[in-house]
């Protein structure tokens, strides 16, 4: 009954949790696993650009987000909506700073440092997902706990129907 649904439940957080991984590791299937380990291989050193390059602002937001907020509920909002802005504003003085120098070729300059800020949050999503498999594939607690963990959320999903 709802007992064991519940203990279930417990039982396969808690052992996620031991090896450092998340539920959604179990939903995505082997060819997506393939597709975000060459990712992170191939992307790293241009993630890494774009991490350095907008690190300002990303920071920024943090420090705002972990000096204002007092209910972790709202953490990631405040961090969030504090990024926006900052990032807005980070757009524009990269505007005033290239578009003198380089022009309109100052405004693609400007796109671009923008784009790998965005291309390091896909890349950091495909390494942590990539780190998950590793830790499950290339752990013994990984590859013993693999098929207990596959079969517990099979359950836990089959209850839903």
């Amino acid at each position: 009954g709802f007992e064991t649904f519940k203990k279930s439940i417990h039982d396969y957080f808690e052992n996620l949790k031991q090896l450092k991984i998340k539920d959604k590791y179990f939903a995505i299937p082997l060819h997506e696993k393939i597709l975000y380990l060459i990712f992170t291989i191939t992307m790293f050193q241009v993630a890494l650009i774009g991490m350095i390059l907008n690190f300002i602002p990303v920071v920024i937001a943090k420090r705002i987000a972990d000096k204002t907020v007092a209910k972790i509920e709202f953490y990631d909002s405040v961090n969030m909506c504090a990024g926006a802005v900052l990032s807005a504003i980070y757009f524009l003085i990269l505007l005033l700073i290239f578009m003198p120098l380089f022009g309109w070729k100052g405004l693609l300059i400007v796109i671009a440092i923008r784009l790998s800020g965005f291309l390091f949050l896909f890349w950091k999503e495909a390494a942590l997902n990539t780190l998950y498999w590793c830790r499950v594939l290339l752990t013994k607690r990984g590859r013993n706990m693999n098929r207990t963990l596959q079969s517990q959320r099979k359950f836990i999903l089959e209850f839903f129907g």
